[in-house]
């Protein structure tokens, strides 16, 4: 009895901790690579994709402005989903692009007054930094680069 107990609370614990694993690796390097906001190997030519897939991002999230509850992130990864398709990126896995969603619903939840100046002012990247950075780098499984700090990036890529 008392070992049945135990069994069932390992199993819970290991199904649990499997589940956050999951979760918080959404994206495998070669997928962040393709949306230009890999960390490890910066170039011109990635920061022009992520550059393009922020404004894609952004045009999507200027659509849906109070779109920013749970509830409504995986009809916004659909939609995202669509977006770089026509746009001429290859298949990204939902679980990954949700990441990047979810962390556009926290810069209109949290950062929409300092990111008025737009989304590469210095206001809206401190505001990202401390409010949604984390959580979407635990979700993607690596760290980012934050594309707001890559000013000079020019639009376009694939």
């Amino acid at each position: 009895m008392v070992c049945s107990k135990i069994l069932a609370i390992a199993f819970c614990a290991i199904a649990a901790f499997s589940t956050v694993l999951r979760v918080e690796a959404g994206c495998s390097e070669e997928h962040v690579q393709v949306l230009g906001f890999s960390s490890e190997n910066v170039t011109e030519d990635s920061l022009k994709r992520g550059r393009e897939v922020a404004g894609l991002l952004r045009k999507l999230m200027l659509g849906n402005l109070t779109k920013t509850g749970a509830k409504d992130t995986t009809p916004l990864t659909n939609k995202f989903t669509k977006t770089l398709t026509k746009a001429g990126y290859p298949e990204i896995p939902a679980e990954c692009l949700s990441c990047f969603v979810q962390s556009a619903q926290c810069v209109m939840k949290e950062c929409k007054g300092a990111c008025i100046a737009g989304d590469q002012s210095p206001g809206c990247v401190k505001c990202f930094m401390a409010h949604c950075a984390d959580d979407l780098h635990a979700c993607v499984g690596h760290i980012t680069i934050n594309i707001g700090e890559h000013k000079n990036a020019g639009k376009g890529g694939k």
